[in-house]
């Protein structure tokens, strides 16, 4: 881990087990940031003679004077190494540039200090923090609350305090206090996420990798399939099938689509869906495959009439989830995922196993011979 001195704003290099206690930056990036190469450019410009330095514009960026603060504020706090996103990586370097992605959660983690930098918070004599209602105000038309990346910096940190956390955040204040987002279902994380953006789409997955403690590739330029990517890694490390209990308002009831989600922001009114018992599930050639369990139910349409279907129908359940399915050839697809109908009562019947596919694609050759029968399979996930 690179960091810089708060004294010096010298580059010094840790490993893990060596890190000195230190003061991390959290903020939004602005257009005029300093990079890694800048600083060593700055430093480098300590030997030269002074009518070169006056010409020296790097500077007289804001990016800069937001390092120098930080600084100031780790230095007087009695800490002499900070880190920063903007110029402790050199993101020349895509190796270097995975590992801190990685390693991200984890350094906020083993901060002593995280130091929010509002920049469009209003000016005031005084401290955001010494003014809980000012600090609310500031924090609720932040753009800092709304970007991804910093989702993780404000739960990671063992120090940032804010004024009334659920109601501004939508976290769970026991989260927020210790640190540990796995107290929460794989879809309340997500719905932390819901209403934040990032500048490139590939981020919307790649920002969330600490909270949900994946390790995995990052490949820019794939596009929406990088928050697939994300789910499928989470599916392999967690058997928590809140994962599929998303909606979309962008689709036709009729339309067909896969279990995993297409954005965090399908998410968005998954907050109150907690994790039930586990179960089995994976990514297979055929589809998304897993085991129902027992609390919000998948709705179940075959695609041909058979006369020797004995699937378990529950159709006639009363308040049930209505994820809707079709299937063909014995694969399933969803569709109506405009809506989530809880359940009161527990189904039975045997556990099924079903493949559904991310990308179903049904020829219109076939659409006449949509079978009329349901299916109800129920997962585990369950509402607080």
């Amino acid at each position: 881990m690179r960091l810089l001195n708060s004294r010096t704003l010298d580059f010094r290099t840790f490993g893990e087990n060596d890190l000195p206690r230190y003061v991390i930056l959290s903020h939004t990036w602005g257009e005029d940031e300093v990079s890694y190469q800048d600083m060593c450019w700055v430093q480098k410009l300590r030997t030269v003679p002074k009518r070169l330095k006056e010409k020296d514009q790097i500077k007289r960026r804001h990016g800069y004077e937001k390092i120098v603060r930080t600084a100031e504020i780790a230095h007087s706090k009695g800490y002499h190494g900070f880190w920063a996103d903007t110029c402790c990586i050199d993101k020349s370097s895509s190796a270097e540039l995975q590992e801190a992605i990685n390693s991200m959660f984890r350094w906020y983690r083993k901060s002593e200090v995280c130091i929010v930098y509002l920049a469009d918070a209003a000016h005031s004599s005084q401290d955001l923090s010494s003014s809980t209602e000012n600090l609310a105000r500031n924090l609720l038309t932040s753009r800092w609350m709304t970007r991804g990346w910093t989702l993780q910096e404000l739960i990671a940190p063992r120090v940032v305090a804010f004024y009334d956390e659920n109601e501004l955040t939508g976290i769970p204040p026991s989260v927020l206090q210790s640190g540990d987002p796995t107290r929460a279902s794989i879809a309340q994380r997500m719905s932390w996420a819901a209403g934040r953006t990032t500048t490139k789409i590939e981020d919307e997955a790649y920002c969330l990798l600490g909270i949900f403690g994946i390790h995995m590739p990052m490949l820019y330029g794939e596009g929406r399939k990088a928050f697939i990517r994300l789910q499928e890694e989470i599916m392999k490390s967690n058997a928590d099938d809140s994962l599929f209990a998303w909606t979309s308002l962008t689709l036709e009831p009729s339309s067909f689509c896969g279990l995993l989600a297409a954005s965090p922001s399908n998410f968005k009114s998954s907050g109150n869906i907690s994790r039930g018992r586990p179960v089995r599930m994976s990514t297979t050639n055929i589809g998304v495959q897993f085991e129902h369990g027992k609390r919000i139910g998948l709705r179940l349409q075959r695609l041909y009439e058979h006369d020797d279907d004995d699937s378990p129908d529950y159709v006639q359940r009363r308040k049930n989830t209505e994820l809707n399915y079709h299937t063909l050839d014995q694969q399933y697809a969803r569709v109506g995922a405009t809506s989530l109908l809880l359940q009161e009562t527990t189904p039975e019947g045997e556990e099924t196993t079903v493949y559904v596919r991310q990308n179903p694609y049904i020829s219109t050759v076939l659409l006449p011979y949509l079978s009329r029968t349901n299916l109800l399979l129920p997962i585990s996930a369950q509402t607080d």
